[in-house]
């Protein structure tokens, strides 16, 4: 069995290989890799203002009532608070949004709370399996420093730097052709 992750599942790839014995490989695209090291991308007042909309959601749950919501991706040109508020946020998220598809854009704010202590770097030492990272390095969302500081504990991995943004992966000709890299390292690893 390998494990697939982008972006947060990225860094679940990295601690689930790092706790479940018998992943053959890993692949981890654009990792979220550290919230220490994200929240350092993050303007101060969208660090206080997810704060503070956490706090009511977590103040709403310990109350059992139903979620305070926050945009997933706000609109940083009209200054509109997201989980996710860089510049290329919200057109990044709505062109991997296929055309007619439902698409809320809303979750639990608490969401702003855990994103800090997430820190998938700390277990990239007990991965034992191969293990290939894609490392933006214009990511917005998740320093490439960060991701290649993960890669360097890795014992058995690969990476491939891109010239690109978070979402540039996910879209057109950088697409096809991290897709065809990604292919050839599960092969390589799983059909061996």
């Amino acid at each position: 069995m390998a494990l697939w992750g982008t972006s947060f599942s990225g860094g679940h790839v990295i601690v689930t290989a790092a706790r479940v014995p018998g992943i053959r490989a890993i692949v981890s695209q654009v990792p979220f890799v550290d919230g220490i090291a994200s929240i350092s991308l993050i303007p101060l007042r969208s660090v206080i203002a997810g704060f503070i909309h956490g706090l009511r959601d977590l103040v709403r749950m310990i109350t059992f009532r139903r979620p305070h919501l926050i945009p997933i991706v706000g609109d940083a040109t009209l200054g509109v608070f997201g989980a996710l508020n860089a510049p290329d946020c919200r057109e990044g998220v709505l062109a991997i949004v296929p055309e007619g598809a439902p698409f809320t854009n809303e979750c639990p704010a608490r969401i702003c709370l855990t994103l800090v202590q997430y820190r998938p770097i700390r277990y990239a030492k007990k991965i034992p399996c191969p293990a290939l990272f894609i490392i933006a390095e214009r990511d917005s969302l998740i320093p490439a420093k960060a991701v290649r500081t993960t890669v360097a504990r890795v014992s058995n991995a690969q990476s491939v730097e891109l010239d690109a943004g978070h979402f540039e992966v996910y879209v057109g000709d950088l697409f096809e052709k991290v897709v065809a890299i990604e292919a050839n390292f599960l092969a390589k690893h799983l059909l061996a």
